[in-house]
This record gives C-alpha cells, structure tokens and sequence, in this order.
C-alpha cells in the first residue's frame, strides 16, 4: 500500500507475508565470486488463494522454485520474474493457489556472491569476505 510520506508512491517492494519461515537449508558451491546453490525452506502457508511468492534477490539467476506440500503433487513456479534495479526482489508464480498449511520451497540457482566487504591483511594483502544476503542491500 502507497504510504502518504512517499507521496502516495510505494517506496518499497513487500515481501510475501503469506507464508512463516521455520527451517532455510542452503547449499552453495563456488569458485572465486561465483556459484551454483540450492537451498530448501521449510514453510506454513497462511491462508487461501497464495499464487505468488516474493522474496529479495539480487545477483541471483534462479533457475527453478517447486513447492513440495505434504501428500500432494510438486507445484513448479510458471514464471520467475525480477525486479532488481527498484526492489531486488524476485517473484515466483505458480499456475494454481497452494495449499495452505505447511510445505517446503525448493530453490536452484547460479549467482555473484557479495564482493563489496574487502580486508586488509598484513602485508597489504587483499582479501574479500564472501556473503550473501537475504535482504535489500541499500
């Protein structure tokens, strides 16, 4: 919802507070500032008619999102989209609504980790902590 000190424009995007977060497994293999990953988040859907799910996402090519509920059928994401430069999120549209209560979402992608957080090390030597970030990054 606009909020009025913005000027009635939205000055941020709202994640999606349809589902509660108990468990993030994430597993990333890489090389320099690179990687491939995979993560599985266990969830409770909280309610009827959830077609989308919003998360932040940036430096992030994800390649696939399947929701898994308990005694049902995998429910694949139709659509990944993106919308890095304004909100860094990515969303993920699923053809039918998913079923409420709890399920897992399961993420394959490739990206760049974070390269802003540079040490130095005696002697002058460079050295980047490698992160990465499940929340805006400005």
């Amino acid at each position: 919802m606009p909020r009025p000190e913005d000027g009635g424009r939205r000055s941020q995007q709202h994640l999606t507070f349809c589902m509660s977060i108990f468990l993030y497994v994430l597993l990333l293999c890489g090389q320099a500032f690179t990687f491939t990953g995979a993560s599985s988040v266990t969830v409770t859907v909280n309610g009827d008619g959830v077609m989308e799910i919003v998360l932040h996402s940036l430096d992030t090519d994800i390649s696939s999102a399947i929701f898994f509920a308990p005694g049902g059928a995998p429910t694949a994401a139709t659509a990944i989209t993106y919308q890095k430069d304004k909100f860094q999120t990515a969303t993920f549209a699923f053809a039918a609504a998913l079923p409420p209560g709890p399920g897992t979402l399961k993420l394959t992608f490739t990206g760049v980790l974070n390269d802003k957080v540079c040490l130095v090390a005696r002697g002058g030597v460079r050295v980047w902590a490698k992160l990465t970030s499940s929340n805006l990054t400005s």
